[in-house]
């Protein structure tokens, strides 16, 4: 059942919110993962997504700390098994999110299961090259 309009945008703004859709930057529609730990509140949304282009990220600084393999098994919506790369967490502004989002058809998708955004979370903590600001949004506190 699809959600109605003005509720689909608040239903993605939990952590480990996710949607699919196609951004701006994208030439294919992809699956955002929100990872603030308070996004009804900030200005700024954290998100993360996944590549199945493997080779890209061979060389990331970090290696398997900040690379996270996924599949089904952990996340129902995933088709096929993908990676998420902790070093490139992408924040926008809240209201321009919502902007984008509601001028296409994006699709709402169940939270992405605790044990997998903790599994993110590591990665993103481990990470040389993510932001302390975007740290600060999507970390525990006392991390």
């Amino acid at each position: 059942m699809e959600l109605p309009e003005h509720l689909k945008f608040k239903a993605i703004l939990v952590q480990g919110g996710a949607f699919k859709a196609q951004l701006p930057t994208d030439a294919y529609p992809r699956y955002y993962i929100v990872l603030n730990k308070d996004p009804e509140d900030d200005d700024k949304i954290i998100l993360i997504t996944s590549t199945t282009h493997f080779e890209l990220h061979r060389n990331c600084p970090g290696g398997d700390d900040v690379h996270i393999l996924l599949s089904s098994a952990d996340f129902e919506e995933f088709t096929k098994e993908c990676l998420i790369c902790c070093n490139r967490p992408i924040d926008v502004d809240k209201g321009k999110l919502k902007v984008v989002l509601n001028k296409q058809q994006y699709t709402v998708l169940k939270p992405v299961p605790n044990p997998v955004v903790q599994k993110i979370l590591n990665g993103i903590l481990k990470s040389s090259v993510v932001e302390s600001r975007i740290k600060k949004l999507v970390l525990p506190d006392d991390e």
